[in-house]
């Protein structure tokens, strides 16, 4: 899947650090899970066009599916094939040209973090844990924590991050049930596999 390491750690200051920390992604796979996860399923080739240049490429895992594209917003949804309940959603905005201030890792550490912290008043955790995401050619930072009072079961689980690919910066949203799904694996490696190709591609 690429680089995953722990990178740091958040709090609210006035819990005390004894508290539960952050969830690791995934803890505790039951059987079942382990032996859907021990065959990772085929992927296929996706793309995302940019105007003038070169497109967003993916290795998207055969056992999820696009369901939506707003090609204006930049925004697609995917769900996992075989009707398990998760929800991954990916935003991607470009810039001209490459910048560090737009998607370097410096700058997509500090945005997570800020997410991370915005996010701890909802959540049932008093600590997140920044964790590092790494393909071949992108690199970002994710977060998972558990929703207090999530509408729905199935959206307990919040996963957010910021990957940089080329000029691009990609920001996933993904919510699930449980914290022990071969989808969450998948899914990150998915976009991990993120990069950006030659405006020439075709």
């Amino acid at each position: 899947m690429g680089q995953e390491r722990f990178l740091r750690q958040g709090r609210r200051p006035s819990i005390a650090l004894g508290l539960a920390a952050s969830i690791a992604i995934p803890i505790g796979m039951n059987l079942a899970a382990q032996a859907r996860a021990a065959e990772p399923p085929p992927t296929t080739p996706w793309n995302f066009k940019i105007p003038g240049q070169g497109p967003v490429l993916m290795d998207l895992s055969s056992a999820w599916v696009e369901v939506s594209r707003d090609k204006k917003a930049g925004r697609v949804k995917f769900r996992p094939r075989d009707g398990v309940k998760a929800d991954l959603t990916l935003n991607i905005s470009w810039n001209s040209v490459a910048d560090e201030a737009f998607n370097g890792p410096s700058a997509l550490r500090d945005r997570v973090e800020v997410s991370a912290r915005d996010f701890l008043d909802q959540a049932v955790e008093s600590r997140y844990t920044i964790r590092e995401l790494g393909g071949p050619e992108a690199g970002g930072y994710y977060w998972t924590l558990r929703e207090r009072t999530p509408k729905n079961p199935s959206t307990a689980y919040v996963m957010r991050g910021m990957m940089g690919a080329g000029t691009t910066l990609l920001e996933f949203t993904l919510v699930t049930g449980q914290s022990d799904m071969p989808e969450i694996r998948q899914a990150l490696k998915m976009i991990a596999s993120a990069r950006q190709a030659d405006p020439t591609w075709k």
